[in-house]
Order: C-alpha cells, then structure tokens, then sequence
C-alpha cells in the first residue's frame, strides 16, 4: 500500500502498487469482497497496476482519525493478500502520550475490536545503519539482490555502486547484523 486517506465521513481510499502475473483476477476478487465500494485501477503493464480502492471505513480508521493518532503501519497491507483465516494484525501507531492511547483502545473496545498493546517505544531512536550501509542495502534491494533466486548478483551490484565485492560484501553483512539485531532487540527487550 502506497497511501490511504479518509474519501468521505464513511469511508476510505487507499493506493495500491500492485505485481503480478494475477493483477485482474486480483482486481476482480477485491471488488467482491465485504466493504469494498469501489476499484479504479490504472494497469501498467500486464503484469503491473495502480489502484485506488474506496471502501468502508474500518474501525481501525476510525480509532486512528477519533483520537487523531497517526498510522506508522496500515493492517490493510496484510488485509489483501488472501489471508482471510488470520484473526489477528498489526498495527503500529505514534501517539502524543497515554491519554491518547487510551483513547484509542476506547474507540476500538466500543466497535467492538479486541485490542492489546504488543509493546510501547519511543518514536525517535538513533538510526540502525550508516548512510553507506542504507546506500547499499536500498541499491541492492531495489535490484534483487535480496530476492530468491537473486535477479543480481554481487558482482553486478559492485559495478553499479563502482566499489569491490568484497568491500560490498562485508557492508551488507554489517548491515544485516545490525538490522537483525535491532529487531530481537526491540521487539523482545
């Protein structure tokens, strides 16, 4: 998901980048799901497509705008890819303080969603990687280096970043360190 917004006092519209060899069965299925009013969609190519889905206001929305919270992550990125079976979802939210946060749990238990809070941190934390190491990750990703089986290997990634495979090795090793690290940290600390 690209972007989400409020499109009216009952509802919301969200921006999708989707790919695929399966975009229209995709498009076909979204129209028929509960809440959804309506699909634009803008295909690319045959395999790409832009779109903008109106639907229902959920009750997360709702919470989030009711106690002016701001979404750091959107439940409906995992919402759409087909798992309906899974009953629970994440959702990461930055709140000015407890106030608001209870405001929010509020606004969910009278909808009647179950909430409970996995975790509370601080917004603002030192970054994880270096720039170089974010330069490197960013390129690599963007080019498929992490994919499975890689659409480029390391040799192609140290010609477009002009430096030596070992040296870009060693980087990306640092760099998945570091980001391993940070998650078990932060998510059981």
């Amino acid at each position: 998901m690209l972007d989400c917004n409020r499109f009216d006092s009952q509802g919301m519209s969200l921006l999708f980048d989707v790919e695929g060899e399966q975009t229209d069965s995709f498009v076909e299925s979204l129209k028929s799901m509960d809440g959804i009013k309506r699909v634009y969609f803008e295909e690319r190519n045959r395999n790409s497509a832009l779109l903008m889905v109106i639907m229902e206001s959920s009750s997360l929305c709702n919470a989030a705008h009711g106690s002016e919270a701001f979404c750091l992550s959107c439940p409906f990125n995992d919402s759409f890819t087909g798992s309906r079976e899974r009953t629970a979802m994440n959702w990461r939210l930055l709140v000015k303080d407890a106030q608001q946060l209870s405001k929010i749990l509020g606004l969910l238990q009278n909808s009647g969603v179950e909430a409970t809070v996995k975790g509370i941190s601080r917004p603002f934390r030192k970054a994880i990687l270096t720039s170089r190491q974010r330069e490197v990750v960013m390129t690599a990703l963007n080019l498929g280096y992490f994919d499975f089986p890689r659409k480029k290997d390391l040799t192609h990634l140290a010609e477009v970043l002009s430096a030596r495979p070992s040296t870009l090795s060693e980087i990306i090793r640092s760099a998945e360190r570091r980001m391993v690290k940070n998650y078990f940290e932060s998510k059981y600390s």
